[in-house]
């Protein structure tokens, strides 16, 4: 009984990675596009994810600065519509 539930706790486990290696494969836009070639080898699913993540930490200090500036350019547009809001209740 013993070895049988071992047997069962490392048969969930096995499904538990394969499961997230599926996921791996959806979310990784690489591993989408190798896939049509053959199919991906366990090893090779999680080198392209660390590939993909690695290429997103060294782009995402420029897509911070593009969220800034866009803030920055919609602060000063409320600005503005405030300004205008607050000349024609002046002008009432």
């Amino acid at each position: 009984a013993r070895k049988r539930r071992r047997g069962l706790i490392e048969k969930k486990r096995r499904d538990r990675i394969n499961r997230c290696l599926v996921e791996l494969r959806r979310l990784v836009p690489t591993a989408l596009e190798k896939e049509g070639s053959s199919k991906l080898e366990k090893a090779e699913i999680l080198h392209l994810t660390v590939e993909h993540l690695k290429w997103l930490r060294s782009t995402s200090g420029q897509s911070r600065s593009d969220v800034t500036d866009y803030r920055a350019a919609g602060f000063q547009e409320c600005l503005t519509e405030v300004a205008k809001y607050m000349a024609t209740i002046n002008n009432d």
